[in-house]
């Protein structure tokens, strides 16, 4: 894939891109989502929210809500996650891929 080839991918895509490189990176420390959960869902917003304290910026915006802060966009996502995923199984896919594609993400 070239570089003209990556600007083609849209802001949302790219912040996809990041959601599962994060994911997988946090999978690896024994961390797992089921996004079927309202319980994980409500983790993943404030793990994602507070990442962005330590350079871990995966392009979502926040509100804050009574229970936190809240992305409507992550929230979009990770809707699509689960529509794709099994729970409690292994996100599967190599994100060393990702890397090579889109070495921005890191």
């Amino acid at each position: 894939m070239s570089i003209q080839d990556t600007k083609k991918v849209n802001n949302r895509d790219l912040r996809f891109l990041k959601l599962l490189w994060f994911l997988k990176a946090l999978e690896k420390k024994g961390m797992r989502f089921d996004f079927r959960s309202y319980t994980s869902r409500f983790e993943l917003q404030h793990i994602v929210y507070i990442a962005k304290f330590f350079g871990i910026d995966l392009g979502y915006k926040f509100k804050h809500y009574i229970k936190g802060p809240y992305s409507k966009e992550l929230a979009e996502d990770y809707l699509l996650l689960r529509r794709i995923t099994v729970p409690n199984e292994k996100l599967d896919f190599d994100i060393t891929h990702l890397r090579e594609k889109f070495p921005d993400i890191e």
